[in-house]
């Protein structure tokens, strides 16, 4: 141990002392963690401030000092700097090399034993600080160096000037018979020394200016890999934990989703057997949230990237994708569908199509007066296309509002915090992009909004004119009334029409 380790020792354990009068860490702690949470108790004692003092001086939660004390977590660079700081400014010193380098070793240590990727990205950065350091350094050499080698080129140049001075000053005296000739020789080889001196220290001071900026360059280019090389680690790590995150909204999905169908079939039991009309409505809007609660659960499958748990493997009517969707949707009875054309939708594309078209119902009728009706069309267009168009009555979106969210439909981007205030729209980009549907916003005429939906040609399929039976015959069009039947997708494939809705 150097004279420096056994002073800093010597300091810790005279200054900082033990742990004493802290909860006693965990049994289970691994030992590389027990140990640096014991250097940050030192620390924190040696700083003569409380848990709660430090946190509020520093900005951080107390929870989180809590932690870090515990072994629970393991603090950041950052805040091992500030409470070596705190440490020796009490005791009126400065934080030395030695006590910085074994916080140091004692945070990669325990990092390696807990979290290797976290470890291996704080070797990076400490890489990258030092890249970045050895460049500063660089950097401040050159500036001396020029400015020496400077200042000796100035040396130099008055020098030789007034070695110039002395020669022509010697050719004008013998012309005149009174030169020295001694003298002169004297004198000149004086200052042919002196320059050659200067020339070599201006030879000596560009060749280690040369250095320096190959040095500096050197550390350019390392700073360069190591960033790129931090941003892969980084990118990895994102990776991998988007891939815990989407396991886990299906993990959670399915539970969810197996405990909401349980729901349903117990709820179509009852219905089936209750006689009261107020305990069947009652029934009834239990299941139309139950309804919405499997919708809410299917959006975390598509969050993840996963498939549905419906499937529709025939076709089906236009008209009843239209009800499916809107029997997922709060405000149903709001929505009103007008001139659907005789279309179905292939099975592969109905199970989203029918989840896209109710977050877009949804979106209509929470945006829009609640005495105001929904529109719902759609048009078989010649070459085999279907066009959906939803037109709503509300307030509207601005040019700007509007070209974000046709950006958001047309390029979804990553899952991430902001997104969630759009979380619908993020959710018909996604199912639009997989079956490649094409949806955008735009001004209604009538005021409010209009979502165009644009069916590939292999989505859907013109089928034979033949005699309707239409459920949406009540009131010119509407969703049901209180004798009229909710749609839903079922696991067998089927088209259930099986529950009245109040």
């Amino acid at each position: 141990m150097g004279d420096d380790d056994r002073e800093e020792a010597a300091f810790d354990d005279a200054a900082f002392g033990d742990a004493e009068g802290f909860e006693p860490l965990s049994g289970e702690l691994r030992p590389e963690v027990r140990d640096l949470a014991e250097a940050l108790r030192r620390l924190l004692k040696g700083s003569g401030k409380s848990r709660r003092q430090y946190a509020v001086c520093h900005h951080i939660g107390v929870s989180t000092v809590s932690r870090y004390l515990s072994g629970e977590r393991i603090p950041d660079k950052h805040f091992l700097d500030g409470l070596m700081t705190s440490a020796c400014k009490a005791h009126g010193r400065e934080v030395s090399a030695a006590l910085q380098g074994r916080m140091y070793r004692l945070h990669r240590d325990a990092l390696l034993a807990e979290d290797p990727a976290r470890y291996r990205e704080q070797m990076a950065s400490d890489r990258l600080e030092d890249a970045v350091l050895r460049e500063e350094e660089a950097q401040l050499e050159i500036r001396e160096l020029r400015r020496a080698a400077q200042g000796q080129k100035q040396q130099l140049w008055a020098l030789e000037s007034q070695l110039r001075q002395l020669k022509a000053a010697e050719q004008q005296e013998r012309g005149l018979l009174r030169a020295d000739p001694e003298r002169h020789r004297m004198r000149e080889e004086e200052l042919e020394e002196a320059c050659a001196r200067l020339r070599d220290k201006v030879a000596r001071l560009e060749k280690a200016l040369e250095e320096a900026e190959r040095e500096r360059d050197a550390a350019r280019t390392r700073c360069r890999e190591l960033e790129a090389e931090l941003a892969a680690q980084l990118a990895v790590d994102e990776a991998l934990l988007r891939s815990n995150v989407n396991a886990m909204f299906i993990n959670l999905s399915h539970r969810s989703q197996g405990l909401i169908e349980g729901q349903l079939s117990l709820l179509a039991e009852l219905e089936s057997r209750e006689a009261d009309p107020d305990r069947l409505e009652s029934l009834f809007k239990l299941d139309h949230l139950a309804t919405r609660m499997r919708r809410n659960c299917e959006n975390l499958l598509v969050l993840a990237g996963d498939e549905p748990g419906r499937s529709w493997t025939q076709p089906v009517a236009l008209v009843d994708v239209f009800r499916a969707a809107a029997s997922e949707v709060e405000q149903y009875e709001r929505i009103e569908l007008t001139g659907v054309p005789t279309v179905e939708v292939v099975g592969r594309v109905v199970t989203d199509l029918v989840h896209l078209l109710a977050e877009l119902f949804e979106n209509a009728t929470s945006f829009s007066s609640p005495q105001t009706k929904v529109k719902v069309t759609g048009h078989a267009l010649p070459d085999g296309r279907v066009l959906i168009e939803i037109h709503d009555t509300g307030v509207g979106l601005s040019p700007e509002d509007l070209a974000e969210v046709n950006e958001l439909l047309a390029s979804p981007p990553p899952v991430d915090v902001p997104i969630a205030r759009r979380m619908g729209l993020f959710l018909v980009a996604r199912l639009s992009r997989r079956h490649g549907i094409r949806t955008q916003l735009g001004p209604s005429d009538t005021g409010g909004t209009t979502a165009l939906v644009m069916l590939p040609i292999d989505a859907g399929e013109f089928v034979p004119e033949q005699p309707y039976v239409s459920h949406l015959d009540h009131g010119g069009g509407q969703l049901p009334t209180a004798t009229a039947h909710l749609f839903t997708i079922c696991d067998s494939g089927h088209l259930s029409i099986e529950r009245p809705h109040p």
